[in-house]
């Protein structure tokens, strides 16, 4: 009596049985934007971060004193190519150099997006007023940089898992710049 519930009951309780009879889980992948999924130029749309701090020195020899660098690791979003620019300072305008001269070697990004640090915030909040006091000079200055604008997109604070492709890019790079050095 009752003996196909008293074997449920036991098979359901029995570790073994359960996961034998267990489902693969599979994961559903969502869709890549179509920044990243699309072939473009390389370099325009880009993700910014900023590696080290590192030790840089001038020239080599004894007597010769080691300052703190930082590496911006500039990175293709489509092509998911790297260029790195050593910086002397963590500022803005140390950014701000960097991005130029990024910018001199490559070309002008539409888009460039960063987590929320300090000084891609405070370098953002320069080129807008330099862009803003370029309009009020002259309509043609604006006109050009309006075409050549760059729009800047930033992480919500408290949440560096979204930047996981350049977080990628620092991580790579900075294993391997341990490893030659």
């Amino acid at each position: 009596m009752k003996g196909r519930s008293v074997v449920k009951t036991f098979n359901h309780r029995c570790l073994l049985c359960l996961r034998q009879r267990a489902a693969t889980s599979q994961q559903l992948m969502g869709n890549l934007p179509a920044i990243r999924s699309s072939p473009r130029k390389p370099f325009l749309h880009t993700d910014v971060d900023y590696a080290g701090p590192i030790r840089l020195r001038t020239t080599k020899g004894r007597g010769y004193k080691s300052y703190k660098g930082y590496i911006a690791v500039f990175l293709c979003c489509s092509t998911r190519a790297v260029h790195f620019v050593v910086e002397s300072d963590y500022i803005e305008n140390g950014f701000l150099a960097a991005y130029t001269r990024f910018v001199s070697r490559r070309e002008i990004s539409k888009i460039l997006s960063s987590d929320q640090g300090t000084n891609f915030i405070g370098a953002h909040v320069n080129l807008r007023d330099i862009f803003s006091s370029a309009s009020k000079q002259s309509t043609f200055v604006a006109s050009v940089l309006a075409a050549d604008g760059t729009e800047c997109r930033f992480n919500q604070p408290g949440v560096p898992y979204f930047g996981g492709l350049w977080e990628a890019a620092v991580k790579s790079s900075k294993y391997h710049i341990r490893r030659v050095l």
